[in-house]
């Protein structure tokens, strides 16, 4: 269209204005409860969310103790065991007791005066397992680096942990020992962890 035609008067334009109609108070309220249903859901996963993680971080720490018990038991359990000085006549040795003969460890394994190894009460050594094999129920042991019995114990720098740790003789065969370590938080016991170990 050129100028001369629209200085004619032949364009025509019409002019429509915006409707006049916004949104309804009923519309707003759907909106805002649709909104509301989906902060709900989000809030109440927060604090499900938090209860999880703390959660696992206490179940952590308490799996940790235990575990660290084990380990310091385990340790005492494999020790270096010097033996004593050479076998002598007429000298009372009680059980446990670790001599040498001709450069060979022995160890007895009953209180005996005069018996020189290898005859009875001797065992080879080394090792505590060569000490104690064969003893039932750990009797007449003087020198158990893992004694039965249980210990109750809150871990340094775990003031609302305690753990409890059972020492056992298994199935009754000396040396053998089952050590069971629980870990409890606030008194409620979470972890337990049972392991066999036998000095030697």
């Amino acid at each position: 269209m050129t100028l001369a035609e629209m200085a004619a008067g032949r364009l025509t334009i019409v002019w429509r204005p915006a409707s006049p109609r916004g949104m309804t108070l009923v519309e707003c309220m759907v909106a805002l409860f649709i909104l509301s249903i989906g902060l709900l859901g989000v809030m109440a996963v927060i604090p499900q969310a938090s209860q999880n993680t703390l959660t696992g971080s206490t179940l952590s720490t308490a799996t940790f103790l235990a575990t660290e018990q084990l380990e310091q038991i385990k340790h005492v359990a494999t020790p270096a065991y010097p033996y004593g000085s050479a076998w002598s006549g007429g000298v009372a040795y009680l059980p446990g007791a670790r001599v040498s003969l001709a450069g060979v460890p022995y160890v007895a394994i009953a209180a005996n005066t005069g018996s020189a190894p290898p005859s009875a009460p001797w065992v080879l050594g080394p090792g505590y397992l060569g000490t104690y094999g064969g003893l039932v129920g750990c009797t007449g042991i003087t020198s158990d680096p893992i004694p039965t019995g249980t210990t109750t114990e809150t871990p340094a720098g775990y003031p609302d942990y305690s753990r409890t740790t059972v020492i056992s003789t298994a199935l009754d065969v000396c040396p053998m020992k089952t050590v069971s370590v629980t870990t409890s938080y606030r008194g409620n016991p979470l972890v337990t962890l049972t392991l066999a170990v036998s000095p030697r």
